[in-house]
């Protein structure tokens, strides 16, 4: 595929979820020809099909979507370093305009620690808690206080 025709669908070459009312697609780029990324990419679309698309859009958090498409993505460059000192703020990618912003370093930081905090809250939450938390956001409960709930093992 031409790269021009590619911008026309997605600046991205590896793979982009898009998100309309009722409706997910994903382009894959000429980079994103690998079980990491299809099913990275197939688990934003899981998450919209079980949510919806105003939920997803509104009340989940770049960092969770990004840190749940990330437990299926093996790429070694995500994974974060134990004894790396890391300062990333969750709250600090909360939207797109945040997450995606920055350098490639910058940028792989913030998938990795999305990526470390959501499989360290899957162990809390235990077997049904992915499901749990996008059943209950869905039906009106706050995504922080819920998801802050399950880690602490509230319920």
């Amino acid at each position: 595929m031409h790269m021009d025709s590619l911008k026309w669908f997605s600046s991205n070459e590896y793979a982009t979820a898009h998100f309309l009312p009722g409706q997910s697609y994903i382009v894959i780029g000429p980079k994103g020809h690998n079980t990491d990324v299809i099913s990275h990419e197939l688990v934003h679309s899981g998450i919209f099909e079980q949510v919806g698309y105003w939920v997803r859009s509104v009340h989940i958090p770049v960092w969770f979507d990004e840190g749940a498409a990330m437990q299926v993505d093996f790429r070694k460059k995500y994974d974060l370093l134990v004894e790396k000192d890391n300062s990333t703020s969750l709250d600090g990618l909360r939207f797109g305009w945040q997450f995606f912003n920055g350098d490639d370093n910058e940028l792989t930081n913030h998938y990795a620690v999305s990526k470390a905090e959501v499989k360290s809250w899957l162990r809390m939450a235990g077997d049904g808690g992915f499901q749990f938390l996008l059943k209950k956001v869905k039906s009106g409960a706050d995504f922080d206080e819920t998801y802050r709930k399950m880690r602490e093992n509230e319920g």
